[in-house]
């Protein structure tokens, strides 16, 4: 009985862990269409709206071209790398994806609550440039 309740959790989180990323995703993403891309401060963004792209029919073309390329790639690494390689390898580009998308979904949160911890002051900027005769100059700060 123990066996099968630990199978049922780990099915469970395996499922929250997969549904729960495209929920909270989903729902930023409406959020940025539904306020017609207004910054945080209710001011309109000034940046033009970027193109959408389209698929065209010669794109849908070389699909099966990019899948069958990709697909032969990966048989040919596994054949002819290490188990413990590709597994290092997997096991990083995971990771590394992983950071990145938690540190972009964290980012509003935690950057709001972070600039109220450290009120913005005057900042100040330091500007190097090449001076006359090979010379670094200070230009402003």
């Amino acid at each position: 009985m123990s066996d099968q309740l630990g199978i049922y959790v780990a099915y469970a989180a395996l499922g929250l862990m997969a549904v729960l990323p495209i929920y909270f995703g989903s729902h930023r993403t409406l959020e940025a269409v539904k306020s017609g891309g207004e910054t945080d401060k209710g001011k309109a963004a000034a940046a033009p709206e970027p193109e959408k792209e389209h698929i065209t029919s010669e794109d849908a073309k070389w699909f099966p071209v990019y899948g069958s390329g990709v697909l032969f790639s990966l048989y040919m690494l596994f054949k002819f790398v290490s188990q413990y390689y590709v597994n290092l390898i997997m096991t990083a580009y995971f990771s590394l994806l992983g950071v990145a998308s938690l540190v972009n979904f964290l980012h509003p949160a935690v950057s709001h609550w972070l600039f109220r911890i450290h009120p913005q002051g005057d900042s100040f900027h330091l500007i190097f440039s090449r001076g006359l005769h090979g010379s670094n100059t200070l230009l402003g700060f």
